[in-house]
């Protein structure tokens, strides 16, 4: 299969590399330090929207229904609303 035809006329050949090379080596080393700097993001992100998890597993809205169903009294409500303010 001719992967480059348009170079055909420069009469390329892949040639096999050990591993132990030290072409190779440094290559596999900056792959790894590449690789390694990457690593920071994601898990950054996931650190970072952990919180919301109970919205992605619909618990959020379980608790939510929950809560609309039980019966409160004017001073409850006023209490969940103080607690709701005063934690954000």
């Amino acid at each position: 299969m001719e992967l480059f035809p348009m170079m055909k006329s420069q009469n390329l050949r892949l040639a096999s590399v050990r591993i132990d090379e030290g072409p190779t080596q440094t290559h596999i080393e900056t792959a790894l330090r590449v690789f390694d700097a990457n690593l920071v993001g994601p898990k950054k992100y996931v650190t970072l929207y952990a919180k919301y998890a109970d919205l992605m597993t619909l618990k959020a809205e379980r608790d939510a229904e929950s809560f609309l169903l039980e019966e409160r009294t004017t001073t409850d409500m006023r209490n969940v609303r103080e607690s709701f303010f005063h934690s954000h």
